[in-house]
């Protein structure tokens, strides 16, 4: 008898055995009502969280504008260069004659 692919293949009692559950490696319960179901104990909220303080999300406004201007001066200092080399580059095409 020829088996299709997808027909699922005969299980042997050793390979059975090995699917059982194993109860000996869950955590101990320590709750009464999760140790008649088996489940893990939940941990409380706030339990285990630490406190974090949070950064007020909108900072001053000089601080903004600080920080813009100086975004917009590098990005200017950075144009400059890229002009500059790039008329560089092109006063070496023209000297090598192509």
């Amino acid at each position: 008898m020829q088996r299709s692919p997808f027909s699922p293949r005969p299980v042997s009692n050793h390979q059975n055995m090995n699917k059982e559950k194993d109860h000996t490696s869950m955590p101990p319960a320590t709750s009464e009502a999760a140790q008649l179901d088996g489940r893990p104990r939940r941990k409380h909220v706030g339990e285990s969280m630490p406190v974090v303080e949070r950064r007020p999300v909108l900072e001053p406004a000089e601080d903004i504008n600080e920080s813009a201007d100086a975004f917009i001066k590098r990005f200017r200092q950075h144009l400059q260069l890229q002009r500059l080399e790039s008329i560089e580059n092109y006063k070496q095409m023209l000297a090598r004659g192509l």
